[in-house]
C-alpha cells in the first residue's frame, strides 16, 4: 500500500475540513486514483453527514496510489489533527506539500512536508504526521451515501451571512425549523410553537437548471446530509 502526492492547493482542502471538523471529531479519506472523498458517515450532533467529491487534479499534483484494493486507500482520522496539519500547509512558504503514508514508531500516520519561513527568512523543513487507522475494505464496503429522491426544486440560497443571523435567531426560539422554496424564486425559514409563529422570505433567488445526476458524478461537491421531516405539502 503506497501514496505520495504534491498537495498543490491546502487552501481549498483546509477550508473543507473547517467544515467538516465542526460537525465531527472524525472524518474518513478515501484516497482513488482519480478522486478524494471526504466522508462523516457517523452520528454526530444533529445527524448531519458528509459526503464529499473532490477530483484529484483539483488538489494535486504527481499523484501515485497503489493498494489491493483496486488502488483505493481509506483513512480514518482526527479532524482536528488534520486541520492543523492543512493550516501550516497554506501558511508554508512553498506551493506544494508532499502528502504521504508512513510508519513512525510502528504506527501508520499521514506525513505533510511543509516548508516554513523562519524569522531570520530561512526556509526551514517541517514534518507533521496526523496519526491514521486505515480500513479495511470489508468495513469499507459497508459504508453508502444516504439515498435521496431527485429534489423538487433547485434553488440558490441568500448571501449566507444573511441566511446565518436570520437562522442564529430563530434556533432561539425553537428546535426545530422550517424551510420552503419553490420553481419561482421564493425561499423562506420559519418556526411555529405554542406561543410564537415567525417566518423570513427571500424573493428573487435564482432557480439553476440541473440535469438529474449532473452533480453527483462531476467531482468538486460538498454534500451535507441533514435530517428533515417533511410536512406533506407540495408548494
Amino acid at each position: 500500500m503506497r501514496f505520495r502526492a504534491l498537495l498543490q492547493d491546502a487552501t481549498t482542502l483546509y477550508r473543507i475540513i473547517q467544515t467538516v471538523e465542526r460537525l465531527s471529531k472524525t472524518c474518513i479519506l478515501r484516497l482513488s486514483p482519480t478522486h478524494l472523498r471526504i466522508i462523516c458517515d457517523k452520528a454526530n450532533e444533529g445527524g448531519i453527514q458528509v459526503w464529499s467529491l473532490v477530483k484529484r487534479e483539483t488538489l494535486f499534483e504527481d499523484y501515485r496510489i497503489e493498494s489491493n484494493a483496486n488502488d483505493e486507500i481509506t483513512l480514518k482520522l482526527s479532524t482536528d489533527a488534520l486541520a492543523q496539519a492543512l493550516k501550516s500547509a497554506s501558511l508554508s512558504s512553498s506551493p506544494e506539500t508532499i502528502v504521504k503514508l508512513a510508519k513512525k514508531n510502528n504506527h501508520a500516520v499521514l506525513s505533510f512536508g511543509i516548508i516554513i519561513k523562519t524569522r531570520q527568512n530561512k526556509e526551514l523543513a517541517v514534518t507533521q504526521d496526523v496519526g491514521i487507522e486505515v480500513l479495511r475494505p470489508q468495513d469499507v464496503e459497508k459504508m453508502k451515501e444516504p439515498m435521496c429522491p431527485e429534489p423538487d426544486v433547485h434553488i440558490f440560497l441568500p448571501p449566507l451571512p444573511k441566511l446565518r443571523t436570520v437562522t442564529e435567531h430563530l434556533r432561539q426560539l425553537s428546535d426545530v425549523m422550517g424551510i420552503s422554496a419553490n420553481g419561482n424564486g421564493h425561499f423562506k425559514l420559519f418556526i411555529e410553537t405554542d406561543t410564537a409563529k415567525v417566518d423570513t422570505e427571500w424573493s428573487k433567488c435564482e432557480n439553476p437548471k440541473i440535469e438529474i445526476g449532473e452533480t453527483s458524478e462531476a467531482g468538486d461537491v460538498l454534500t451535507f446530509y441533514i435530517p428533515a421531516m417533511g410536512d406533506g405539502t407540495d408548494g
